[in-house]
């Protein structure tokens, strides 16, 4: 059997375990967040409940949109060109 190593859903996955050996796919509107480099928003994995919590850092208006950090919002010295051009699993 032939494994695809690239595959466009690895750049929608998100790392849900401290050790960043599991993935998840957040399903809704979890997946569509832009990034930002200033977000309104960050995101966790909930262990217990086996959620993808997104939760609003700051007020957010009627219409704007919600950004998360691709990165994690602890990504300090990290930056997005890096994470885009990241190698494939």
């Amino acid at each position: 059997m032939t494994v695809r190593k690239h595959m466009l859903l690895n750049y929608y996955a998100f790392m849900i375990d401290e050790q960043q050996e599991y993935t998840g796919i957040a399903l809704g509107y979890g997946s569509l967040y832009n990034h930002a480099d200033n977000y309104n928003a960050v995101y966790y994995y909930d262990n217990e409940k086996e959620l993808m919590i997104f939760e609003a850092v700051q007020a957010i208006a009627k219409n704007q949109e919600i950004t998360i950090n691709y990165l994690g919002s602890d990504s300090s010295g990290q930056t997005i060109e890096n994470w885009i051009n990241k190698p494939e699993l």
